[in-house]
């Protein structure tokens, strides 16, 4: 449960960080580079427990 607790607030938190970060940063040509590498990011939160589960890290 610990697991799933600590899952959920580092989630919550990286969603913060990066909408907070993508508010400051103007439009310009590198904006669909860094929206793709903030998905990265969140796509891996997402599956850390995932791959910690199956021993994978």
């Amino acid at each position: 449960m610990e697991l799933m607790k600590d899952w959920v607030r580092s989630l919550f938190l990286i969603l913060l960080a990066i909408t907070f970060i993508e508010m400051l940063l103007p439009e310009s040509s590198m904006g669909k580079y860094l929206h793709f590498i903030f998905s990265l990011v969140i796509m891996a939160t997402i599956l850390y427990p995932v791959i910690r589960l199956t021993g994978g890290v």
